[in-house]
């Protein structure tokens, strides 16, 4: 394994693990990470609260370079499902909901069904327990993606969509909604923003 590189990236969602991850980095690499949040330089702008996501500043800050669109709505399917809407190279603002997974566990976590693997069935309608409940939470996830897909280009014309995290692929091979997939979006975008 290659250890040599002259600097790190990192986004974190919970400030509780910065020090450690810190001092590893500097112990193991000998460099000091950069913990990527909105007071870097950024190649967007951020018309959001304090409290976004530094992973979403990640995904906006990849979408505005490689994909430079006037209106791009970034689908992130992860632990939370979260739109972000990057308008004139401005992130404007969004929406997270239950991710696929967290609303999987949630349901099977809270009653007495079954685990399941989360693939799409074959069909909308299925009469057994394991397709119904793979269908519903699937086509939940997709179909309010496009409802907001739907509803955010009616006011952001040409709007550009692109999914990215860990389901991405799974519900964009079901909709003509999704311009591009691009799984990496986040760790792309730390790139940019440390190579600034």
């Amino acid at each position: 394994m290659n250890n040599n590189f002259d600097n790190a990236g990192i986004s974190v969602l919970n400030d509780d693990y910065t020090d450690f991850i810190e001092k590893y980095i500097h112990i193991k690499f000998k460099i000091e990470p950069v913990f990527i949040n909105r007071k870097l330089k950024l190649p967007v702008s951020v018309k959001y609260s304090k409290s976004l996501g530094n992973d979403r500043i990640c995904n906006g800050a990849a979408a505005s370079v490689i994909y430079n669109k006037k209106n791009t709505l970034i689908i992130d399917f992860g632990t939370a499902t979260t739109f972000t809407l990057m308008s004139d190279n401005i992130l404007t603002g969004g929406m997270i909901l239950p991710g696929i997974k967290t609303s999987l566990l949630s349901l099977t976590g809270m009653t007495s069904l079954p685990e399941v693997n989360l693939t799409f069935p074959r069909s909308l309608i299925n009469n057994n327990t394991i397709d119904n409940i793979r269908a519903g939470v699937l086509y939940q996830s997709l179909f309010s993606a496009e409802r907001i897909i739907r509803e955010t280009g009616k006011k952001y014309k040409g709007l550009f969509v692109i999914a990215t995290g860990g389901y991405s692929k799974l519900i964009s091979g079901k909709t003509g909604l999704i311009n591009i997939t691009d799984r990496y979006l986040a760790l792309k975008g730390i790139n940019i923003i440390i190579s600034q």
